[in-house]
């Protein structure tokens, strides 16, 4: 495999990666917007720069939050 496959390979994973963590900052968004309230939009931005971990985090707790105050303990 030459330098230039091997860079296409890694260009791919980062944005299949990149790809599933957008897709999941999606996830979180509707589900705030439907379970809690509209979201602020310094809020909508902060989760787009979460990590993956945080995100399936607060997907899995999205239920149990009442306020948008309690999703931003979750932002870092």
């Amino acid at each position: 495999m030459s330098i230039a496959d091997m860079l296409r390979e890694e260009g791919k994973r980062e944005g299949k990666k990149e790809g599933k963590k957008q897709t999941l900052a999606q996830v979180a968004i509707k589900l705030i917007n439907k379970q809690i309230d509209t979201i602020p939009d310094d809020l909508e931005k902060k989760l787009y720069d979460q990590d993956e971990e945080t995100l399936n985090q607060l997907i899995d707790q999205i239920l149990e939050l009442k306020t948008i105050d309690e999703i931003y303990t979750f932002v870092k």
